[in-house]
């Protein structure tokens, strides 16, 4: 204030004068600090939020994703099951026989199965003729049972 205004006045008037100013001043920061703590509050709340979703989206696409290997996974058992039944099943079917000095497709037949009508069938399921060469040390595979 000017020193004009305070001319005339007693003591007592100048101080009230002051206070009023005062109490103005705390009244205008004390609204100031509660409009910025409002704000900050705010402000808050919207990026705890906007947390939210962003979380809520990268839980969603997880649990997509989680439900397709899922899928991946019961599909990748069931083919492995069934590998092992097919490889299981396979080398139960057949003997691996290795040829030895003087063997035929007929004496293995008579070894195996007790009559040679089965030569045609063994030379058939490992590529070769009735009349082929065994030679020693190759592998053939015989059935353990044989096609009737």
């Amino acid at each position: 204030m000017k020193i004009s205004a305070y001319e005339g006045k007693v003591v007592k008037e100048i101080e009230e004068s002051i206070n009023k100013n005062k109490k103005l001043h705390w009244k205008a920061i004390l609204y100031l600090s509660a409009g910025v703590v409002f704000i900050f509050l705010l402000l808050t709340a919207w990026n705890a939020h906007q947390e939210t979703v962003i979380l809520k989206t990268t839980v969603n696409s997880l649990k997509a994703e989680n439900n397709v290997l899922k899928k991946e996974n019961i599909t990748l058992k069931e083919e492995l099951r069934s590998y092992r039944t097919k490889k299981e099943t396979s080398q139960n079917k057949y003997i691996y026989y290795e040829i030895k000095q003087n063997d035929t497709l007929g004496s293995i037949s008579l070894h195996y199965y007790g009559t040679e009508i089965y030569a045609a069938k063994l030379a058939e399921m490992n590529g070769l003729t009735v009349n082929s060469t065994l030679r020693v040390g190759q592998v053939i595979k015989v059935p353990k049972k044989p096609d009737k």
